[in-house]
């Protein structure tokens, strides 16, 4: 096979992706998977990307190109780099959710949006004073999509709210209710409802894990891409096994 440089594959965007794949390839190449194992592998990825019948799954082996046999190595290979990283960075979990927990939380709250300061005070003056109720105002006078659920917004992880509003999360009781603030072009006024606090279950130690493994492939990139050679064939594995 012709060699392909890699400023040809640079210039089609897979350089990166390219290495990061060979790495995941040398990472997980002694991870053996039983044959009687295999098949609860492939129904977990089924479920859990929500493909929900064989027609459905045909499908999506014909939009991705793949054959029955490829599929299988493909979902396979997926397994084993995640248990790679649950295996790697094991004692590292702990420490880690620790970090990230704030922004694992979910958080529920009510906001609502005008574009005039005057409006924003008064709508909150009636809300703080118990004139009408949060819902009530929102339905009514919110300018964003917010106004149809009466501005409740939530549950959802506190990763997925502005920075600016999950900050000021972090340092309010449920209930409370912040004076108008203005972001961008809008006058904010928004309230705690709750904050509901993540646990170091299975499914978030899998998470973080992962978080883990993708900034090990990045830094492990970064190494390599500093000493690898212009030219390589693809076909071959051009990474050393460290």
């Amino acid at each position: 096979m012709q060699s392909i440089s890699k400023e040809k594959l640079a210039s089609w965007g897979l350089f990166k992706k390219f290495s990061i794949e060979q790495i995941i390839d040398i990472k997980t190449e002694e991870i053996y998977v039983e044959d009687s194992f295999k098949n609860s592998i492939i129904e977990e990825w089924i479920k859990s990307n929500q493909i929900k019948s064989n027609e459905g799954l045909e499908k999506w082996k014909k939009v991705n190109g793949l054959n029955n046999e490829e599929f299988i190595q493909f979902v396979i290979r997926a397994w084993k780099w995640r248990e790679w990283c649950k295996s790697k960075f094991e004692k590292e979990i702990p420490s880690y959710y620790l970090k990230r927990k704030t922004l694992l939380d979910s958080v529920t709250y009510s906001l609502l949006r005008v574009k005039n300061e005057n409006l924003a005070l008064e709508l909150y003056l009636r809300i703080k004073e118990n004139e009408f109720s949060f819902k009530e105002i929102a339905s009514n006078f919110s300018e964003g999509p917010e106004s149809k659920t009466g501005g409740l917004i939530g549950p959802i992880p506190m990763k997925n709210v502005p920075l600016i509003l999950s900050k000021l999360f972090q340092i309010s009781k449920s209930g409370q209710i912040w004076q108008p603030r203005k972001i961008e072009e809008w006058w904010i006024i928004v309230r705690l409802e709750k904050i509901k606090s993540t646990k170091l279950d299975d499914n978030i130690k899998n998470l973080l894990s992962i978080e883990l493994g993708n900034d090990f492939l990045n830094k492990e990139f970064e190494r390599i891409n500093q000493s690898n050679n212009d030219q390589f064939d693809p076909s071959e594995t051009f990474l050393k096994k460290k």
